[in-house]
């Protein structure tokens, strides 16, 4: 009877497809959770049944409150099925043709480059698919996607993207850096079906040249020809790494420091493709088709501007974002096609069931979520904060229009951008403002460049004048992210943390909407909820000791914690970069709550914590010894000489800890002959960060 009345409540009316989402949403995330070993077979059964049962129903046509509440109950059991579904196809894992079921067999592989080669530090990374497997003297066609990592030598020959490689099966599974609060990068690629990576010297494949092939699709020739075109008409590398990041969604030349000052003063999304530069593209679009002015013939604006913002959609490989955006712009396009106006936030809805139904690893997606809620937040709140004022004046009413929609974005994203990034952005409404101003200008300078240089028309002035505008809004970013409080980069929210603070959000912003003390009281209690129960992580934080070994690569970093305090030993001639600071230790400083170094001398390779003693043998260390001197634990250095006789007649550990500091191939066959002598490893690379409380 309940969910009879709730559909016929005015939400449902006005929103009639949420429900479903939501339910579709849950099944998707049931099956993530509870019901991933189920077999296709079974989930199909389940959906036609409870779809056959709700039609039955429908058929019925009574006017009976138990019948009707029978068809809701067993069309809302459809969608979760449905989302079950979609959720088992998403995971090539299930695939027959998947790479992954042969491996245990498979000598070799035969790769393609899926895309440009990367260079890191001590290796080129070379993203790529796997075509083949050889078994049984024959290739086998496969699928999936792999990482491969070649190590740098002078020797090394350039790899172009759409190279076939043959390569042997050395294939390892990627695993999380096992760092504290770290961002878990491995559970990352697993949600875009990405499960091995392969380290290999050039000398270990064999590479056929790439061929020319006529198949490239137009968009990939298109992404080439834009590329060149930027190379050859802005000469500031900041400005075209601008360009590059906000026309075609590459940021691998954006500088760290400046992605930082993006990130602090809360516009990262300018320079990440997202459904601003979507909207900015579709209204140049729009504006260059006003001459159509006829209301009968409006859709036709839409019909020529769609085809091409879905042409931008591809030409950036498809981020979520962006694609979110495309949908709706299309769903709308629709609905003035066939005179059926629907509301925005039905839209959204409709526009979220399609792009999970397309991939539903995007719900963990962070770009979707700050999407979504950016939106939605607008929807709901930027109508109720613009009328809070009417200014007179036509310039700060449109100023007063762009903080609105700053601040309403704001009320659902604040929440997801502190649990994510650590911060809050004070700048952000101000600092929107000009980013704003300049994304417009930069999209609409970028395409002038685009246009220009496709028809033989010289435009370095047109660059040049781009760089002179992106020095000047980079001195208005660079001030706004050095006068950001430190404390405001230093929150850290937990799983817990973050929903009881969202649900805080919602409560006063029911209040804000509808002026009744009940939300509002219920909001004040949530946020005293939070109060205690971040008051209480203080308190086990102020009584913690810890000793923290990192896993991060080429570098001996280890944490000695005590309460909220802690010192960093690392080698002297050791230079950790800024990068694996803000991704690694940044993390667990801000988890563990401590910020503050501590100040008291305390031993750089001895520890004894709750009867329990650690030892860091660095390359000084002594390597013989006539005494015993019995510990727990024994962390080693790359320095160190191999010498386990020595270590087990002088230490007698239990455990062994291989720092990050070890090469790999020098951590594998340490790793390999300890386990052959019965000796317990762990090496923090393949075994993740090693904590010791």
């Amino acid at each position: 009877m309940g969910q009879y009345r709730l559909q016929n409540s005015s939400w449902h009316k006005k929103y009639p497809f949420l429900s479903y989402l939501t339910v579709f949403l849950i099944g998707i995330l049931s099956h993530k959770s509870f019901f991933i070993s189920m077999k296709e077979t079974a989930l199909w059964s389940y959906f036609l049944l409870f779809l056959v049962l709700a039609l039955i129903f429908h058929i019925l046509k009574t006017t009976k409150q138990h019948l009707n509440f029978s068809r809701s109950i067993f069309l809302y059991l459809s969608f979760f099925m449905l989302g079950s579904i979609c959720d088992f196809h998403n995971d090539i894992r299930n695939q027959e043709q998947w790479y992954g079921h042969h491996l245990q067999r498979a000598e070799v592989l035969k790769i393609r480059t899926s895309d440009s080669p990367e260079r890191k530090e001590k290796t080129i990374l070379i993203p790529a698919q796997v075509e083949g497997v050889y078994i049984n003297d024959s290739f086998q066609p496969t699928g999936g996607s792999i990482k491969v990592y070649l190590y740098l030598s002078d020797s090394l020959k350039e790899i172009q993207s759409g190279t076939t490689l043959i390569i042997p099966n050395h294939l390892i599974e990627i695993k999380g850096n096992g760092n504290p609060h770290s961002f878990d990068y491995a559970e990352y690629l697993k949600n875009n079906n990405l499960f091995h990576q392969v380290f290999l010297s050039q000398d270990a494949i064999l590479a056929f040249p790439k061929k020319n092939d006529n198949r490239n699709s137009f968009a990939a020739k298109l992404r080439t020809k834009l590329q060149e075109s930027i190379r050859n008409n802005i000469a500031d590398s900041i400005t075209s790494s601008m360009v590059a990041a906000t026309l075609l969604n590459d940021r691998s030349m954006l500088d760290d420091e400046l992605w930082q000052a993006y990130s602090v003063t809360g516009i990262a999304h300018i320079i990440a493709i997202s459904g601003m530069h979507v909207s900015i593209l579709f209204g140049v679009l729009l504006f260059l088709l006003r001459w159509i002015k006829s209301k009968k013939l409006e859709w036709i604006k839409y019909f020529i501007a769609i085809p091409l913002v879905w042409l931008y959609i591809i030409i950036t490989n498809y981020p979520p974002s962006a694609v979110r955006a495309a949908v709706m712009f299309t769903l709308l396009a629709c609905s003035i096609k066939l005179n059926r106006r629907s509301g925005s936030i039905n839209i959204l809805i409709v526009a979220g069931f399609i792009l999970l139904f397309y991939n539903t690893n995007w719900i963990y997606d962070t770009g979707v979520q700050l999407s979504f809620s950016a939106v939605l937040s607008i929807y709901i709140f930027y109508q109720p904060i613009k009328m809070l004022w009417r200014p007179t004046s036509k310039i700060i009413e449109y100023l007063w229009n762009v903080v609105s929609v700053s601040l309403a974005a704001q009320v659902l994203v604040f929440p997801l951008v502190i649990y994510y990034f650590h911060q809050f952005p004070v700048w952000v409404l101000l600092a929107n403002i000009p980013a704003t101003f300049y994304s417009l200008l930069l999209m609409i300078g970028a395409l002038g460049i685009f246009v220009l240089d496709a028809v033989s028309i010289p435009c370095q002035w047109l660059g040049e004048l781009l760089t002179y505008m992106t020095d000047l809004f980079h001195l208005v970013i660079y001030f706004f992210s050095e006068n950001t409080p430190k404390i405001m980069q230093h929150f850290y929210l937990s799983e817990l943390d973050f929903w009881i603070l969202m649900i805080a959000v919602l409560f006063l912003s029911a209040f804000f909407l509808k002026k009744k003390t009940l939300f509002l009281f219920s909001g004040l209690g949530t946020i005293i909820l939070m109060v205690i129960n971040l008051t209480i992580q203080d308190l086990y934080a102020a009584k913690q000791r810890k000793i923290i070994v990192y896993n991060i690569s080429g570098n001996s970093v280890i944490d000695y914690i005590e309460g909220k305090k802690h010192r960093s030993i690392q080698q002297p001639d050791q230079v950790m970069s800024s990068k694996d600071y803000q991704f690694n230790l940044f993390p667990a400083h801000l988890g563990f709550r401590m910020m503050d170094t501590l100040k008291k001398e305390i031993s750089s390779d001895f520890w004894e914590i709750n009867n329990k003693k650690i030892l860091y043998l660095s390359a000084n260390s002594r390597q013989t010894t006539n005494d015993t001197f019995p510990i727990d634990y024994l962390i080693l250095n790359k320095e160190c000489v191999f010498n386990p006789e020595f270590w087990y007649e002088a230490f007698r550990p239990q455990k062994i800890i291989l720092d990050g500091s070890f090469p790999r191939w020098k951590a594998m066959k340490w790793k390999n002959d300890l386990t052959e002598m019965d000796v317990p490893v762990h090496w923090v690379q393949e075994d993740g960060a090693w904590v010791f409380e």
